[in-house]
This record gives C-alpha cells, structure tokens and sequence, in this order.
C-alpha cells in the first residue's frame, strides 16, 4: 500500500491508510480468514471516509476507495447502496471505487443495487486464490443492470501481481481458499447452497494452498489505468 500511496502522490493524490489489522490484534488472516470479517472492514471505510470529510485538506466530494484483496471486497461491496445506508456518513459517498482481485463469489441480497458512482476493478487472470471469472459474472449483471463499472484483467497475473515484495510465484500452502463453495446470503447469513446451512470456514468445500505472484508488466499497465482513472474523476491537472 505505501506503494501506491506514492503513486497517488505523484499526481497530486492524497493517501490515507487503512489499517483493519492492528487495532484487532490481527497479523495475517490468510490461514484463517474467519479472524476478521469483510464486513466489519466496509465499517472501517466508511469511518475513515468521516473523518476525511472533516480534514480542512481534504475535499470531501474527492475522496475515492482503493482495497486489495480483502481490502478489495471492500472496495467494491462498500459501494453497495444498502450497505451504505448502514454504514456511510449522511450526505456523503465515495467518489470513485477502485478494487483490485476482490472477491465477487458471493451473492449478496440486491447486490445489482450499487452506486452510481465508477467502479473500476482489477483482476490477474491466473489468480488461483481469488479467481477471476466470478468477477466477470458479477460484473456483466452490473453492467446490464446499467451500472458504471468495468473490469480490468492482466494475462498470466496472480493474485498480489503489483506487489514488488514476491517473485512470479510464490505459494502460500496453508491459505484458506473459499472459491470453490457455493454461497449466497438468505435472510442476512451466508448460506453454503451445497449443504443447506451456514456457511462455515471448516465446511468441506473450503481447502488449502493458492500461488500469488508480482508481475510488473501488469502492475505497470494497472498503475497508468488508475492514474488514468483519478485524474478523470477527481478532475487533475496532468502532471
């Protein structure tokens, strides 16, 4: 993330992190993402946007969100009208939603009712950890449904391809890999539609072991595709 915070800065971009970890406790959910759960961090996202709101700085109506990975979810499923209401400040929204490899396996009650606001996502086409085909599925109903987003994918990148901290493939045995189940919220649960139940992180579907991967071809084309996209919505001069 301090990464791209510089990124954002060089066009002018301020960049608040968001730590969801710390506070909680919290190290790594990557064996165990029951420790922490992804709606709780669309709460955090929308406390931070309050607070921004109020910085003599900062222009509340110029205020985006950019999640990576369970960060990603967030970036995208906070842009959710219902969950909104929930959770956003009162008159104020984000103005532009960037995720990179969110998940988008799950289907949530009126989740084709979004903002109006873009969406811009991104997604390596051999993540194995969070596979990308949910993600066009998701977004060509979105797309229909007449929202303003669009899906960018990378050839031959994994999941995390912008990080410069892995190599091309580095495999995470222990990782908790959810994609292969079947779920879909039935009267606010996530219900595992294989079994009928609730759906838990020790349910049969679940398994162990996914790659990540940098890639700085494709971390090159998504960081020019960001650029592009702030500069738009937040009206910046070219730099």
């Amino acid at each position: 993330m301090n990464r791209w915070a510089g990124e954002l800065n060089e066009i002018g971009v301020a960049a608040f992190l968001l730590d969801c970890f710390t506070g909680r406790g919290i190290t790594s959910t990557i064996p165990d993402q029951s420790r922490l759960g992804s709606l709780a961090m669309i709460y955090d996202a929308y406390r931070a946007l309050e607070v921004l709101a109020g910085h003599p700085g900062i222009d509340s109506s110029r205020v985006g969100l950019m999640g990576f990975s369970k960060g990603g979810f967030v970036a995208l499923y906070a842009s959710m009208r219902r969950f909104q209401a929930f959770y956003a400040p009162i008159g104020i929204e984000f103005a532009i939603y960037i995720p990179f490899y969110a998940r988008c396996d799950i289907t949530f009650e009126r989740d084709e009712d979004l903002t109006d606001r873009p969406i811009r996502m991104h997604h390596g086409e051999e993540d194995d950890w969070v596979p990308v085909e949910p993600a066009r599925r998701y977004v060509a109903r979105l797309q229909a449904a007449g929202k303003d987003i669009s899906l960018t994918t990378y050839p031959g990148a994994r999941h995390v391809f912008d990080s410069p901290t892995y190599p091309p493939v580095f495999r995470f045995n222990d990782a908790e890999i959810s994609c292969h189940c079947r779920l879909a919220e039935r009267d606010r649960e996530i219900m595992n539609l294989e079994t009928g139940k609730p759906f838990t992180h020790r349910d049969a579907c679940v398994t162990r072991g996914a790659t990540v991967g940098a890639s700085p071809e494709a971390y090159q084309l998504a960081r020019r595709s960001v650029r592009g996209s702030l500069s738009d919505v937040f009206r910046l001069t070219a730099k």
